[in-house]
């Protein structure tokens, strides 16, 4: 009996202590990157992150908070690109930024951006052929954070694969 109640009760610890474990945790974290420029080691991320704090000067913006050092998004039906098939810049943005397309595939594409409310205000449709940039004014909108959600079906598939980015508006 001792046996038994000690068995069960390693089994109980054993699932106690697997229970606190936390696995495949996510953020709606779009993008990171590490450059180092001069003595400085810069690692940054565009995406929405908890716990962060941004300050500016002078047109210096510092953004500090948790750095996730992959590519994630909460929801796992999207499928983010490499930083280096697509690019947007400047992030934060004082209005007009630029959406840069490197993909080595052909297709159809197309953007939607949406408020923090979920209202859409813009959408664009495109057939993409080679490498491609695109330029977007904002500012007509308010300062804060919108999302953009990327996209593209390749030539010859029907499933799109997609991919959402925070953009940041400034002034």
């Amino acid at each position: 009996m001792k046996k038994i109640l000690f068995l069960l009760f390693l089994i109980s610890a054993s699932l106690i202590s697997l229970a606190q474990i936390i696995t495949n945790v996510q953020t709606a974290c779009t993008t990171t990157g590490q450059n180092t420029l001069g003595n400085f080691n810069i690692s940054y991320t565009i995406g929405e992150m908890p716990l962060i704090s941004t300050q500016s000067s002078n047109g210096l913006i510092i953004t500090q908070g948790i750095l996730q050092p992959t590519n994630s998004i909460a929801d796992t039906i999207y499928e983010c690109y490499s930083q280096t098939e697509v690019t947007i810049c400047p992030n934060p943005n004082p209005g007009v930024f630029s959406l840069r397309l490197s993909l080595f595939k052909k297709g159809n594409a197309s953007i939607r951006m949406y408020d923090m409310m979920g209202k859409q205000l813009l959408q664009d449709e495109f057939v993409y052929n080679t490498f491609l940039t695109k330029q977007y004014n904002i500012s007509k909108y308010a300062n804060g954070q919108y999302y953009l959600q990327l996209f593209f079906t390749e030539n010859g598939t029907t499933k799109p694969k997609k991919c959402v980015y925070t953009i940041q508006k400034i002034n």
